[in-house]
């Protein structure tokens, strides 16, 4: 039983960590780095 609880609990984890991975994976990609130009 409690087995069980733990297997769904981690599902649940593992899933909720990769959608932040991918939320996070896409926000970066707006990101601009590089030097300033002070022209």
């Amino acid at each position: 039983m409690m087995i069980e609880k733990a297997k769904e609990i981690i599902a649940s984890t593992s899933q909720k960590m990769a959608e932040a991975v991918e939320f996070l994976d896409e926000d970066l990609k707006t990101y601009r780095a590089g030097k300033a130009n002070p022209a």
